[in-house]
Order: structure tokens, then C-alpha cells, then sequence
């Protein structure tokens, strides 16, 4: 299930919905879509319990709900499709992470070394980029659905 936004920038939408079209976003390194799982940042901060790990480090377009799952679950979603809701994204590849995820922002404290362990555990991935296949509206609630 897809969960709320949270960021500044998410918090002034003013629907609980948005659009997904296929037009690639120019703003985005590598694809026009990075999902993160509840799964991925539990293991990140189980592993720097003393840093905060906040989904704003990481600047998802969508944090995908999978509790109960061990981390890193989205990895095993490359090469799949994910039914979101009415929308079709594939995933392409992982999400490697640079120094942008270690600094300071709104009430995130400076963590230099979130990506130091991100380096020694995962070789800097956390997170998955993808492709929409499928466009339509997404909305917070909707049920994912991993095509294999």
C-alpha cells in the first residue's frame, strides 16, 4: 500500500491523489520513478539506530508499505512489473544513493554516515528506479500487486 507524503514539498499538495503519466520527468537522474519500501528504511535504521532515517533523505516519489518483510524487498521487484492501483510501473534497476542523502534538511540532522553504511552493506543501493508502463491516478491506500 502506498503510504501518505510526508516531505515539506509533499505536504503542500492539496490532493491525496496525483497523476501518473509516461512523459519521463527531467528532474530525475536515472528514471522517472523511485520507489522505496517501509521494508528498505526499517533495515537502514536498524542498522544506524542512532542517525535518522527518514524518507525525506531519500526523495521516493513513492514509499510502497510492506510490513512484516525483511529489508531491501524492492530489489527482488527489478525486472517486474508492479500493479499500483490502476497505474503499471516497471522496475528497471536499483537506486544508487550519493552524498545527498546524508544532508541536513527541514528537522534532518547532518548523517555522513548513512552512506558510509549504505557503501559497506549494499554498494550504495537503497531503493529502486522504474518506468510507468500504464498511466493513470495513484492514490494513498491504493494496494501494489507484484507481477512476476
Amino acid at each position: 500500500m502506498i503510504r501518505p507524503p510526508r516531505s515539506q514539498w509533499e505536504r503542500s499538495w492539496t490532493k491525496r491523489s496525483a497523476s501518473w503519466r509516461k512523459d519521463p520527468v527531467s528532474h530525475f537522474d536515472d528514471a522517472p520513478l523511485h520507489l522505496l519500501s517501509s521494508a528498505s528504511l526499517a533495515w537502514l535504521q536498524a542498522l544506524r539506530p542512532k542517525d535518522q532515517i527518514d524518507r525525506r533523505r531519500f526523495r521516493p516519489n513513492l514509499v510502497i508499505d510492506v510490513p512484516g518483510e525483511p529489508g531491501r524487498v524492492e530489489e527482488g521487484w527489478i525486472g517486474h512489473k508492479l500493479h499500483i492501483g490502476e497505474v503499471v510501473v516497471s522496475v528497471v534497476k536499483p537506486a544508487e544513493r550519493c552524498v545527498m542523502i546524508t544532508l541536513a534538511q527541514d528537522d534532518l540532522s547532518f548523517a555522513p554516515q548513512v552512506l558510509k553504511q549504505l557503501e559497506d552493506v549494499s554498494a550504495s543501493l537503497l531503493g529502486v528506479y522504474a518506468h510507468v508502463i500504464t498511466a493513470g491516478t495513484l492514490r494513498v491506500e491504493d494496494e501494489v500487486r507484484v507481477q512476476r
